[in-house]
């Protein structure tokens, strides 16, 4: 694990897709992915998640 608990491989596909990227994940990935909620995966849920990582903010 790291970075607040996310494995390596979940981030990866986390910037993947905020980036416009591919990333093959399942819908639940795609949902922990979205951390503001607004349905889509943004470079925006990427900062949320590494602020989070760096315990600055809570999920």
């Amino acid at each position: 694990m790291a970075m607040g608990g996310l494995p390596p491989p979940m981030l990866r596909s986390h910037f993947n897709l905020a980036a416009g990227g591919f990333a093959s994940c399942d819908p639940a990935t795609l949902d922990d992915a979205d951390v503001n909620g607004d349905g889509r995966v943004t470079s925006l849920d990427v900062l949320r998640i590494l602020q989070a990582a760096a315990n600055s903010i809570e999920l």
